[in-house]
């Protein structure tokens, strides 16, 4: 038998047989050109040296270059840094992309940071962003930087930077400072350079990463925002609280775990309440608001309002950088008006714009995601702010020792730590989002019946407590009962209504007393004769300024005036009234007559300049 032999066989042979032996010296030729005293296997970096003519080890960086020597050509590796450099995450942003990297130098120095991505375009750019992180020295050209980006960004990964920290609405999860909460019993690690990976995409937060650990300027705020573990267990801790500030406790604590929810709650009803802690200090409403602010780690330093609206909008960023934790509002001062209405865009939800450099017209919004809590020791006169505030009035008190002890514990308590409480309710997040809705509707109609209050805002806002209450007594062990909760609101809604009731008398009182005191010179209050003014204190003769009050308030108001009964309640109450005096003296000179009068503090009115203005004005005319 004879086997037929294919010719092309032998060809087909040798051609395979010298393309393997090509590779091999191909291969034995890379690897020969590598420096002697490098650690890395050449199988690690095989294919690098192959696709980009670079390799990494030994924390510097080698590119492949040619050289001349006679008519051969030969090839070495030359090293063109002295550090190793990873683009770790590439971060997707519409108007800040960035860029995570790792870099370590031959001195063992390791750095992790981000750089915008447009400093990667250009080796200055580069250049001028490692230095800034210590000896870090790029030795190669532009074309080495060329290749090197070509390396680098075929290995970056890409990820999500987050810089609000709390409910992340895209993702469904809540995230701390220092870990990352699953809302469904799980949770993530962040590691120390402030990336975790979930659902498969991999995420950055700036304020988490080691390099700011011990900056005392940056991310401040948010390193505060951190899950506590401590014995402290909720259900004595509400006790405490109650115990500590009695029913005060109760619209705090409602107040705290709806704000865990406040994004479905506002997209319900398109607003959220702001809860006003008013009183004299020492009265402890400081204290309560330190307690509601411990469930989201360590408490955020206040806003102090004492500045005006404008430090107010420099400061109205810290509503943005966290998603559903508490904002607390501290020193409100009446008779801002910029402030008051600033104040009530936190109950509406009306973000601060501000404009871009992208066109004339085009603006951005810094976004409320956060409640407000207010405290001061004075109150609003402003009917719609008053109607948009949770209203708990201190009194000013003596505390027994009993009571400073238990304030004492609960202070400890707070200290140790309260935001794994938070880590708790979270859990039911979805049992908010099923039953929110139906429970306030319920709840509003209710409280329409139960309570006298003409203002909608005042029910509405009491009724989203009422609704978390519902939704969460078979969850938590809540230290008060319903028929308590209503008892407290209803204590609530006849202070908040006493003070709306003044509010609408005093402005308009107000108003025409200083219009009286410009109107026709024979029905004016007249200066030394109706009133006198001693630095602050304004005298007047109540009998002879209402009756002309009485006749401007007809004109201005269409509308009969108040009795002379109800406006002297309303002086006696109001925070500038000091005192009734039976023997003053109005006018001048040694037969001046004496009579009765009321005195008040002009600093404390709204229209305290007007009056003093009105009075000089009369003077001179004089």
């Amino acid at each position: 038998m004879k086997i037929a032999i294919d010719k092309d066989e032998p060809t087909s042979f040798h051609a395979h047989s010298s393309s393997k032996k090509q590779k091999v010296e191909e291969d034995e030729f890379f690897y020969d050109d590598l420096p002697k005293n490098i650690t890395a296997h050449f199988k690690d970096i095989e294919s690098d040296i192959r696709k980009y003519k670079i390799f990494m080890s030994d924390n510097k960086i080698f590119i492949r270059r040619k050289k001349e020597k006679g008519d051969d050509e030969s090839h070495y590796f030359q090293e063109i840094s002295n550090f190793e450099i990873k683009i770790l995450q590439h971060i997707q942003d519409e108007k800040f992309p960035i860029k995570l990297l790792r870099i370590k130098n031959v001195f063992n120095l390791e750095k992790i940071f981000d750089i915008p991505s447009d400093l990667f375009n250009t080796l200055a750019g580069f250049e001028n962003c490692i230095a800034r992180q210590g000896n870090y020295l790029f030795m190669g050209s532009a074309l080495d930087f060329k290749m090197l980006k070509a390396y680098l960004f075929d290995k970056m990964g890409h990820g999500h930077k987050i810089d609000s920290l709390g409910y992340q609405i895209g993702f469904q999860f809540w995230l701390w400072n220092n870990k990352v909460n699953l809302l469904n019993g799980g949770s993530l690690a962040i590691d120390e350079n402030g990336i975790f990976t979930h659902g498969g995409k991999s995420f950055y937060v700036p304020s988490a990463n080691k390099i700011y650990l011990n900056n005392m300027s940056a991310y401040l705020s948010q390193k505060k925002m951190i899950s506590i573990e401590s014995d402290v267990t909720m259900d004595v801790y509400f006790q405490m609280m109650m115990e500590v500030h009695k029913d005060y406790a109760i619209s705090a604590i409602l107040f705290t775990i709806s704000s865990m929810f406040q994004d479905i709650i506002v997209n319900e009803i398109g607003n959220f309440p702001i809860l006003f802690l008013y009183g004299p200090g020492s009265s402890g409403k400081d204290q309560l608001a330190e307690c509601c602010q411990s469930f989201f780690g360590l408490p955020q330093s206040a806003i102090n309002l004492e500045g005006g609206a404008s430090t107010l909008k420099g400061q109205i960023r810290k509503f943005a950088q966290f998603t559903n934790i508490i904002c607390h509002l501290s020193e409100y001062k009446r008779g801002d008006s910029k402030l008051d209405g600033t104040i009530k865009g936190f109950w509406d939800r009306r973000g601060y714009e501000f404009g871009t450099i992208e066109s004339k017209v085009s603006t951005d919004t810094v976004p409320i995601l956060s409640s407000t809590l207010l405290t001061g020791n004075e109150y609003p006169e402003s009917e719609a702010l008053i109607s948009r505030l949770l209203w708990l009035e201190f009194q000013s008190k003596t505390f027994t020792l009993e009571e400073t002890k238990k304030y004492d514990i609960l202070k400890d308590y707070t200290k140790q730590g309260v935001s794994h409480f938070t880590d708790s309710l979270l859990i039911n997040r979805s049992l908010v989002e099923l039953n929110f809705k139906s429970k306030f509707r319920h709840t509003k109609e209710k409280f329409i019946d139960q309570f006298e209050v003409k203002h909608t805002r005042v029910i509405s806002n009491l009724a989203v407590l009422g609704a978390t209450y519902e939704i969460f007594k078979d969850v938590v062990s809540f230290p008060f009962t319903y028929s308590e909760m209503l008892k407290h609101f209803e204590k609530c809604t006849d202070h908040q209504t006493r003070k709306l009731n003044s509010s609408s008398i005093g402005t308009k009182f107000w108003d025409c007393f200083l219009a009286s005191m410009r109107g026709n010179k024979d029905d004016r209050i007249v200066v030394f004769r109706d009133l006198r003014l001693d630095g602050n204190r304004l005298s007047f003769q109540f009998t002879s300024c209402y009756n002309k009050i009485q006749r401007q308030w007809m004109l201005q108001y269409r509308e009969t005036a108040p009795s002379k009964v109800v406006l002297q309640d309303f002086i006696k109450k109001d925070t500038c009234f000091q005192k009734e005096v039976s023997s003053i003296k109005y006018e001048k000179g040694k037969n001046a007559r004496t009579t009765s009068g009321y005195q008040v503090d002009v600093s404390k009115l709204l229209i305290q300049d007007e009056i003093i203005s009105a009075i000089e004005w009369q003077i001179c005319e004089q």
